[in-house]
């Protein structure tokens, strides 16, 4: 994300903050939990992941709606700026793409990190 990003945190109508950025809604203005959870019901996976990679979770509700729906999986953000790093504690993990030099240390991360054995 660049700077000139215009940023905006505002109440859903139920209370919960949601966000807009350069006037696109990231969250539900009505209920962002409600949506988040409706998202994660709608996948319909027929089995239990070892790991999520969740890209770019804004504020983070669909953590809570992976962690109710499969508790034992692992859950993991991968972000593309640092603005809402206060959310980061709903996921065992957090990597920033920003802490990377190229697309070649973003490859040998997963690599080492994520083997097939670890995933499947």
């Amino acid at each position: 994300m660049q700077n000139s990003e215009n940023i905006d945190f505002f109440p859903a109508k139920n209370g919960e903050l949601t966000v807009t950025i350069n006037s696109t809604l990231l969250h539900s203005k009505y209920n962002p939990s409600k949506e988040a959870e409706n998202y994660i019901k709608s996948l319909n996976i027929s089995f239990i992941p070892k790991i999520f990679f969740v890209i770019e979770p804004a504020l983070s509700y669909v953590a809570n709606s992976l962690k109710k729906c499969y508790p034992t999986s692992k859950i993991i953000a991968i972000r593309f700026t640092n603005i809402f790093d206060k959310y980061n504690l709903d996921y065992e993990e957090t990597i920033n793409l920003n802490n990377f030099k190229n697309n070649n240390e973003i490859e040998n991360y997963f690599y080492l990190h994520y083997t097939e054995e670890l995933l499947f």
